[in-house]
C-alpha cells in the first residue's frame, strides 16, 4: 500500500469498497490495514469497524473480540451485530492452539527478515515471488500473472495455460517501450500502467523499481484490487531481488 495515501470524505467510500472487495477475497491482513486506516481519521464509520471485525475474526485474531465488544457498546440494537454474539462464542470454544499462517503473514515475515537482516536465500526469494504471484492469482477472477524486468527477461510467473512466459514478456516489454517513446513527445508525465482489453480478457500491466507486473484476469474483476496488489508486490520485488 501506498504509505502516503490518506482518506478524506471524498474518498472514503472507495476505500471502504476496496476493504470490501479484499474482505471477500479473503485477505484478511490488507483489509485489516484499510480499515484501521479509515477508522483512524473517522472512528463512527460504523461499515468500516464491522469489516475490521469480519477480518480479524477470518485470522482467528482474538482482538476481533474486542472490536466486537466495541461495535455492541456503540450499537446495541442493531441486528447484524448480534447476529455476530453466537458465532463467536463457538469460535472461542473450538480456540485453535496456533494461529494457521496465512500467505501475507509468510510474506510480511520474510520481507521483516531482509529489512533487519538484509540477507535472503535464492530459495527464499523464489518461494516468495512463488507466493506473491500465487496470492494475486487467488483473487476471484485473475486467470495468470507474470514478473518481467524492463528488459524482457521473466523473473516468474503463473500464467494462463497455453501461454508462453517468453513470448509474454517480450510482447508486454514491447508495449511498454512503444508507448514511452509515444508518450514522451508529449507533456503527460511518465507511464506506470497499462490496461488493454481483449474481448472478456483484461490486462493489467504495472511498472515499477525497473520491473513490470502483468496480471490477466476477467471482466468481473475489480481495478481497485489489482491496483493495491500490484503496488505491493511491486514495491518488494526490488527489495528481495536486489539482495
Amino acid at each position: 500500500m501506498n504509505e502516503g495515501m490518506k482518506v478524506d470524505r471524498e474518498s472514503l467510500s472507495v476505500f471502504i469498497m476496496i476493504a470490501e472487495d479484499l474482505y471477500k477475497n479473503k485477505a484478511y491482513n490488507e483489509a485489516i490495514t484499510y480499515c484501521k486506516m479509515i477508522l483512524s481519521e473517522f472512528p463512527d464509520i460504523k461499515d468500516a469497524k464491522i469489516l475490521l471485525y469480519k477480518s480479524l475474526k477470518g485470522l482467528n485474531d482474538p482482538t476481533a473480540l474486542n472490536v466486537l465488544n466495541e461495535l455492541l457498546n456503540e450499537y446495541p440494537d442493531d441486528q447484524q451485530i448480534k447476529s455476530f454474539v453466537e458465532p463467536v462464542k463457538k469460535l472461542e470454544e473450538n480456540k485453535p492452539e496456533k494461529k494457521e499462517e496465512t500467505i501475507s503473514s509468510v510474506n510480511l515475515e520474510v520481507m521483516e527478515k531482509i529489512e533487519k537482516e538484509n540477507i535472503i536465500t535464492a530459495n527464499e526469494t523464489e518461494s516468495l515471488l512463488d507466493r506473491s504471484l500465487g496470492e494475486i492469482n487467488k483473487v476471484n477472477g485473475v486467470l495468470g500473472s507474470i514478473i518481467i524486468e524492463e528488459s524482457g527477461l521473466v523473473v516468474k510467473s503463473k500464467m494462463i495455460e497455453n501461454l508462453d512466459p517468453e513470448i509474454t514478456s517480450a510482447l508486454f516489454s514491447t508495449i511498454f517501450l512503444v508507448c514511452e517513446d509515444s508518450i514522451g513527445k508529449t507533456d503527460l508525465g511518465p507511464i506506470d500502467r497499462i490496461f488493454i482489453e481483449i474481448g472478456k480478457v483484461r490486462i493489467y500491466l504495472f511498472k515499477g523499481n525497473g520491473y513490470i507486473l502483468g496480471i490477466f484476469t476477467e471482466e468481473i474483476v475489480k481495478i481497485g484490487l489489482i491496483l493495491i496488489k500490484a503496488k505491493q508486490l511491486l514495491k518488494n520485488i526490488k527489495q528481495v531481488l536486489e539482495q
